[in-house]
């Protein structure tokens, strides 16, 4: 198996804050993206205000 380090941007696009988890994230990328398992996140910032934006990195297996 090989390991690929992605990296994500997320912007909250809202009018409202956004509160993410690092769980929920890798269960979105897992059924969206079949030809990965996501192995680790790395979210450094969980609380996003409207219009503010991070990046969020992830280890993932290639299937």
């Amino acid at each position: 198996d090989k390991l690929r380090g992605l990296t994500y941007e997320v912007k909250n696009l809202a009018t409202i804050p956004w509160i993410l988890a690092e769980s929920g994230f890798a269960e979105k990328l897992n059924v969206d993206v079949l030809d990965i398992h996501v192995v680790a996140v790395l979210m450094p910032k969980k609380f996003l205000k409207p219009g503010e934006s991070i990046h969020v990195y992830v280890a993932a297996k290639s299937l």
